[in-house]
């Protein structure tokens, strides 16, 4: 994120936020990913269960990589802001 990645934007959001802010921005962001995980292995925990279940097994497919790549993302988030921690208690 430091060099410009796609998570580049959280360390000029996060730059003057107290450190348990940050902590609660993790945990949130973890959640986050977790709770898409779940999706993905009991979709219906999903709030909009009854919409996914009509859709087309394509379709399906399609909202299950979604859902992989938000908590891949969401995670991603929650890696910057632990370095992020680490670079200011150093």
């Amino acid at each position: 994120a430091s060099r410009g990645g796609p998570n580049a934007g959280m360390l000029e959001r996060y730059k003057n936020v107290p450190i348990n802010q940050i902590q609660k921005g993790i945990q949130s962001l973890e959640n986050r990913a977790l709770q898409h995980l779940q999706y993905i292995k009991d979709p219906s925990s999903y709030s909009d269960f009854k919409t996914f279940k009509t859709l087309s097994d394509v379709a399906q497919k399609q909202t299950y990589h979604y859902w992989y790549q938000e908590a891949e993302r969401y995670m991603s988030q929650a890696s910057v802001l632990k370095g992020m921690i680490k670079d200011i208690i150093k």
